[in-house]
C-alpha cells in the first residue's frame, strides 16, 4: 500500500460521523425533538377537529329548534304537540306539522241526539195562540214549517 493513502481508526470514523451528525442536527435540529413537536401538534389538531365537530353539532340543533319553532308558530301547533314534528328541512318540518294537525283535528260527534249538531235546529212547533197573534209576514217566512205542521195536527 501506498504512504499517501490515509487508513482511518474505528474512532477517527466515529468521531467524523458525530461531527457530521452535530452539524445536521444544527442546521436540521434535533429529530427527536421534531418528533415530539409534530407529535404534540397532532395532538392539538385532533382536539381542534373534535372542538369543531361538537360545536358544528350544536349550530345544527340550534338551527333545527329555531327553524321548528318558526313553523311552529306559523301553523299555529299547540307547544305539547312540538316535539312530534319531524324532518331535518323546512318543507319536512312543515309537512309533519300538517299532517299531525289534520290528523288530530276533530274527532266523531260523540252524544247522538244529547249533542245536536250546530244550525240544525228542529223547527219550532207553533200553538194555535202564537198563530193568532203572529203577523202575514212572519208567518209567510216560516209557511213551509207552519203547514206541515197545520196538516199533520200539531197545532193546539
Amino acid at each position: 500500500m501506498p504512504d499517501d493513502e490515509k487508513k482511518f481508526t474505528q474512532a477517527d470514523i466515529d468521531r467524523i460521523v458525530q461531527e457530521r451528525l452535530a452539524r445536521d442536527r444544527e442546521t436540521r435540529g434535533d429529530p427527536g425533538a421534531l418528533l415530539t413537536t409534530v407529535q404534540s401538534l397532532q395532538g392539538e389538531l385532533a382536539t381542534a377537529k373534535s372542538k369543531i365537530s361538537d360545536l358544528s353539532n350544536k349550530i345544527a340543533a340550534t338551527d333545527r329548534t329555531s327553524l321548528l319553532a318558526n313553523i311552529g308558530t306559523e301553523l299555529k301547533v299547540p307547544q305539547a304537540l312540538m316535539g312530534f314534528i319531524q324532518g331535518n328541512t323546512a318543507e319536512e318540518m312543515r309537512a309533519s306539522a300538517t299532517a299531525l294537525l289534520t290528523s288530530i283535528g276533530p274527532g266523531q260527534n260523540i252524544g247522538g241526539s244529547t249533542n245536536p249538531p250546530q244550525g240544525n235546529a228542529p223547527p219550532k212547533v207553533y200553538t194555535a195562540a202564537e198563530l193568532r197573534t203572529m203577523s202575514p209576514e212572519a208567518i209567510n217566512a216560516d209557511w213551509a214549517n207552519v203547514s206541515a205542521q197545520l196538516k199533520s195536527n200539531q197545532v193546539k
